[in-house]
């Protein structure tokens, strides 16, 4: 869409973006210099290397996200003195689940790990099986979450095997479950 076009994307500002994925696509469509933290892909390391680059000095920040993205990067960001304005580019639509169904389903299965990219994706999850048999049921689960911050929020929720992975980029997750010596390697069929 962007190459049919014909945008000239300014030079004069700085890019930024949570992860490598993207920053590798609107590398490929602005031909200018991308910066990501490359450690680990999250919106608190995004911060730390948006606050230690001397240039910026606290001017107009956009961030492009969806209905649903999070405001925790604008309001850090707000309280550092930086104009933070949010231009929304896609909309997230969740589907609707029927909440009987998909509980006996993933229990037939013998689902008992969960990846977990997203504080949103587990609110969903507690919100579908919240009935005290299946809130129960999913607490006993295994979590494999992509950050400190989804790992806080599962324990504080009720989980109590929530294991950390670097980054929500699929390479990086397969190979934290590939190194898993635990039984979920054979639910998972590794």
């Amino acid at each position: 869409m962007f190459k049919k076009k014909q945008i000239n994307w300014p030079i004069s500002v700085f890019y930024f973006t949570v992860g490598k994925t993207s920053a590798k696509l609107l590398k490929k469509v602005t031909k200018i210099p991308i910066q990501y933290p490359w450690n680990i892909e999250n919106s608190e390391n995004l911060i730390k290397i948006i606050k230690n680059n001397k240039k910026i000095n606290k001017k107009n920040v956009v961030i492009i996200n969806g209905n649903i993205g999070r405001i925790f990067l604008k309001k850090e960001l707000k309280k550092d003195g930086y104009k933070v304005f949010n231009l929304e580019c896609y909309r997230r639509k969740l589907i609707q689940y029927n909440k009987y169904t998909e509980s006996i389903k993933w229990k037939k299965n013998k689902i008992n790990t969960l990846i977990i990219t997203s504080c949103e994706i587990l609110k969903r999850l507690e919100y579908l099986f919240h009935d005290n048999k299946n809130k129960k049921w999913i607490y006993n689960c295994t979590i494999i979450c992509t950050g400190e911050r989804i790992k806080k929020l599962a324990l504080n929720m009720g989980w109590k095997k929530v294991i950390l992975c670097s980054s929500a980029n699929n390479y990086v997750i397969f190979q934290k479950i590939k190194s898993l010596k635990w039984s979920a390697k054979e639910d998972l069929n590794l």
